[in-house]
């Protein structure tokens, strides 16, 4: 497979965010053929000592089908791996697609606006506005006022490097107890590098002695980081 971007061992992202989109930016690419390895690593935080796993997981769009409502998706075939040497076993097939006015993408049947457009800092929007994603999620997690982030940055993961991102934050919140971090970061021309889904409850160890938060132990949920390790992309 092809190595997509600049090589360089760093992880990076910037910060500044300029206010308004690239009319010329392909962040949700829809190509047949193409193809996206990820690596996912999570955490499940119910277990002492934590329960921790990685897996590889392969995504491969596929031509344009017609859905129920008569409108046409390209089907993304997910595979999964928990060994580098091991066979891909097909986990599940989504369906995508690209308007004018949003990019969507039909997940375990749940519908998620990725996007919307144009792309600015000032757009507020619902990323799952046709289903429940407490089938998903729990209670309490809304992707009810999804943001922009980080406008056309410069972003490098590992080995590569891409001159142009942008990151969706789906939905964030942090208390003393609490902290959920939902979001995803695409690149022009590639499509999703990266996702992070956070959903975790914290403990004092220690009430009687009010420990400083930083000091909390997590004590349920889990965290899970999806990020690009390879992709091939069709001219």
């Amino acid at each position: 497979m092809l190595l997509g971007g600049l090589t360089l061992a760093i992880s990076s992202c910037g910060t500044d965010e300029p206010k308004t989109e690239n009319l010329q930016a392909n962040y949700f690419v829809l190509k047949p053929g193409a193809e996206y390895i990820y690596r996912v690593d999570s955490v499940n935080f119910l277990k002492i000592p934590y329960d921790t796993s990685k897996y590889w997981q392969r995504e491969v769009v596929g031509q344009e089908v017609e859905a129920l409502d008569g409108a046409l998706y390209h089907e993304i075939k997910v595979y999964k791996k928990f060994t580098w040497n091991e066979n891909w076993r097909l986990l599940r097939t989504d369906l995508a697609r690209n308007t004018e006015t949003y990019s969507e993408r039909y997940t375990e049947n749940v519908m998620f606006r990725k996007m919307v457009y144009p792309i600015t800092s000032t757009r507020v929007w619902t990323a799952a506005p046709y289903n429940d994603i407490e089938l998903l999620y729990d209670e309490g997690v809304t992707f009810n006022d999804a943001t922009y982030s980080n406008i056309h940055q410069v972003c490098f993961i590992d080995q590569h490097g891409f001159d142009s991102t942008v990151s969706v934050i789906q939905f964030e919140r942090y208390d003393f107890i609490h902290r959920f971090n939902y979001r995803e970061k695409y690149a022009n021309n590639v499509g999703l590098i990266k996702r992070v889904e956070i959903n975790v409850e914290y403990q004092d160890p220690d009430p009687l002695q009010q420990s400083d938060t930083s000091e909390y132990e997590a004590v349920n949920g889990y965290k899970l980081i999806q990020k690009i390790v390879d992709y091939n992309i069709p001219r």
